[in-house]
This record gives structure tokens, C-alpha cells and sequence, in this order.
């Protein structure tokens, strides 16, 4: 469509919805500038915020927390520092690889999204989630009408409450125990969020706002990466150059 209406072009949808879309870098670098554009909590985000709150996707804006935890973990994301993480993203992706074997069938989707899982936990909080062992969550939720949820859907409902119940156990934990052990813990970005304070404020990050935060990386993080990598193989394995070399190997 940007090929026929330009690089900015916007749609209408039923029910009365229209969205604009910016199909260059250009255009895209003046909507991420925050003095003048600021996102909106409102659609998928809203559904977000019941599980995380006011994590970094899902605050409003002008809510405190977020530029607390914003100006805390934005150093921890440069490229020295994401280098550093190398080794624990490769020793996931050696775990699925073990798994792969003369008869074990590749489900590109899901062998990613369980992989993206256990990488992004190691990484901010050296916990191993194990995920290529259990049932993957699914994010359904969000994509369904609002009547239907509200009304037709009483049973996934109830697996919602049950699931985010679940997720923020777990990350309550995590903290827990990493605060009985601040001393000896690893540099990541958990122990970040605990210990640092806002330079502007001077202010640090709740148990509750860092937890959601850590629920909020595993739900930001997961998807994009899971379905980059999983468009990635099927274009190698479909190419011509990619072929060529499975035969010459042969």
C-alpha cells in the first residue's frame, strides 16, 4: 500500500476506526519524537495494562513510574550492554537445538516463541523459565471483541485472571528472592531495578511497578523477535542460494 499511496496513507475500518500508517524511517523518527507525539493506552495496550499495569508499554503518559523506570533501565539497553547478554541468548538457543533431531518436526512459531521466552528471562533476571518444557501462553485475548470477552467468553476469562495470576506469582518471587541476595547477585536488569535510583528524582522503582516491568518485557519482547525469526527460516529454507548449499552439503 505504501508503494501505491505514499509513505504515510491512513485506513477506515467498521465502526467508524481509522489508522495511519508510516512507512519510512523518516517519517517514523518525527512520530517517536516525545515532545511532540505521546501513545496512546487504548486497544491491545489497554488489554496489556489489566496484566501489567504501569510497566514501560502500558503507562499513561505522565504517569510517574514510567519515568522512573524509563531514565533507570535506559543505559542498560545500549549496545555494549546488550553484547553482554550474548552468552546467556546463546545458551538458549543451544537448548533448542538439542532438541532438534532426524525425527522431530520444526514448529517454527512455537519453537521461537518458547525461545524467546527462556532468552528474555535469563537475560533480565538470570532465571531459567524452562518454557520448552510447558505450555506456551497464548495472546488471544486482546484480538477478541469487547461483547465477547465481556459476555460469551466466562471459561477463557477465567483462564486470563488464572494465567495473570500465575505470571505475577512468579515475578513476585523472583524478587523476593533476589532481594534476600542483593549482594551476590548478577549485574542484569532485575538487579538494575533494584538497586539504582532515578538520577531526576532520586526516587527508585516499587516491587510492584518492577514487576510489572519484568511481566512487561516478557510480553513486548516475545512476539516480534519469535516471529522474526520464524519469517527468517522460511524465506532461508525457500530461497534458491539456501537450497543450494543443503545439496552441495549432500
Amino acid at each position: 500500500m505504501a508503494k501505491k499511496y505514499g509513505p504515510i496513507y491512513q485506513l477506515s475500518f467498521p465502526g467508524g476506526q481509522k489508522i495511519i500508517y508510516v512507512c519510512n524511517f523518516e517519517l517514523v523518527d518525527q512520530v517517536c519524537d516525545q515532545k511532540r507525539f505521546r501513545k496512546g493506552i487504548k486497544g491491545t495496550l489497554s488489554e496489556v495494562r489489566t496484566l501489567v499495569g504501569d510497566g514501560l508499554f502500558t503507562a499513561h503518559h505522565g504517569e510517574q513510574a514510567w519515568g522512573v523506570a524509563h531514565r533507570i533501565l535506559m543505559p542498560a539497553f545500549s549496545p555494549a550492554k546488550i553484547r553482554v547478554m550474548f552468552d546467556s541468548m546463546t545458551d538458549i538457543a543451544n537448548q533448542l537445538i538439542g532438541k532438534f533431531g532426524p525425527d522431530y518436526v520444526i514448529d517454527a512459531n512455537e519453537d521461537f516463541t518458547r525461545l524467546t521466552f527462556d532468552t528474555i528471562t535469563l537475560c533480565a533476571m538470570s532465571y531459567r523459565l524452562n518454557s520448552f518444557y510447558s505450555v506456551c501462553p497464548c495472546g488471544n485475548r486482546s484480538l477478541r471483541p469487547a461483547f465477547v470477552k465481556n459476555n460469551l467468553s466466562r471459561s477463557a476469562n477465567a483462564q486470563f485472571e488464572a494465567d495473570k495470576k500465575t505470571m505475577f506469582d512468579l515475578t513476585t518471587d523472583i524478587i523476593k528472592k533476589r532481594k534476600e541476595n542483593l549482594t551476590t547477585a548478577p549485574n542484569d536488569l532485575l538487579q538494575l531495578m533494584l538497586t539504582e535510583r532515578d538520577p531526576v528524582t532520586g526516587l527508585g522503582m516499587s516491587d510492584e511497578n518492577i514487576a510489572n516491568n519484568l511481566m512487561t518485557f516478557w510480553i513486548a519482547g516475545h512476539e516480534t523477535t519469535s516471529g522474526l525469526l520464524s519469517f527468517t527460516v522460511s524465506f532461508l529454507s525457500s530461497s534458491r542460494y539456501f537450497l543450494d548449499i543443503i545439496d552441495a552439503d549432500s
